[in-house]
């Protein structure tokens, strides 16, 4: 794999993650002394999927593409 599909895969699968919890949100719960949370744990993904879309679009990837802005007014 090169480096754009891997940022790539990585981004993607971060996204379905996402899209899973956000359909699907649990409570936080504690389990012998452990504590989930899964909103902190749907924050975190949130977090890392910004800077992957940097990375993806300095690669070359998809939305590296310059476009043209029309203000209609």
């Amino acid at each position: 794999m090169s480096y754009l599909s891997d940022l790539t895969t990585s981004r993607d699968k971060i996204a379905t993650a996402v899209a899973a919890i956000a359909a699907n949100p649990r409570p936080t719960y504690s389990v012998d002394g452990r504590t989930f949370s899964h909103d902190q744990h749907l924050a975190n993904l949130v977090a890392q999927l910004e800077p992957l879309n940097k990375l993806v679009i300095l690669a070359g990837g998809p939305g590296s593409e310059l476009t043209e802005t029309i203000l209609l007014g």
